[in-house]
């Protein structure tokens, strides 16, 4: 361990403080918040990713990052046919 920190310190691999909070943030995340970003890594395209951004855009209305309950249940009107969310 010892010999490997020495190394690291010689070939001054450092982090950047925001890739270690993004780090810390995604620790913090659900599993399905994780499980969703893995599976857009790895499956989507940036013509793809550019298409869901735009969609959340939209779908976005209070414009915090988040679609919450309201904002999805308009998505779900407009994809059913203005039929409410099942709760």
């Amino acid at each position: 361990m010892f010999h490997r920190n020495q190394k690291l310190m010689h070939d001054r691999k450092t982090v950047q403080v925001n890739d270690l909070k993004a780090m810390a943030v995604y620790g913090k995340t659900s599993i399905l918040k994780k499980i969703t970003l893995m599976f857009m890594a790895v499956r989507l395209d940036q013509s793809a990713m550019a298409e869901i951004k735009v969609k959340f855009t939209e779908a976005d209305k209070d414009e915090n990052g988040i679609i919450n309950v309201e904002e999805f249940n308009l998505i779900f009107q407009h994809a059913t046919g203005n039929q409410s969310i099942p709760f």
